[in-house]
């Protein structure tokens, strides 16, 4: 992040990536879809989202990487978090995750 505003995200090598494929359907009725934020065509930088619910405005605009499919109780509690134009007031802080045995 360069100025707070979630536009003008890079990544790690300091360039912003391409878009690779629109295939994700941002319609999931349950939500749980992770995609890259962006300022317009082929610049997705170090910044994600994850829908709460179905987003089909967002198909064709954004780059789906992925869908929860555990943990969406993480998701949801984070929801509740104040936020300030879109951006939690409070820190954040994940202080442990692991990958699931059955996956």
């Amino acid at each position: 992040m360069i100025d707070g505003s979630g536009r003008n995200s890079i990544t790690a090598t300091g360039e912003t990536l391409p878009d690779e494929s629109f295939t994700m359907d941002f319609g999931f009725p349950h939500g749980g879809i992770v995609g890259f934020a962006n300022s317009g065509p082929h610049s997705s930088g170090s910044q994600f989202f994850i829908t709460l619910g179905p987003c089909k405005w967002m198909n064709h605009q954004f780059v789906g990487i992925g869908r929860v499919i555990q943990g969406y109780n993480v998701v949801r509690a984070l929801n509740t978090v104040p936020t300030s134009n879109q951006k939690p007031i409070k820190n954040i802080i994940i202080a442990e995750c692991r990958i699931a045995d059955d996956l």
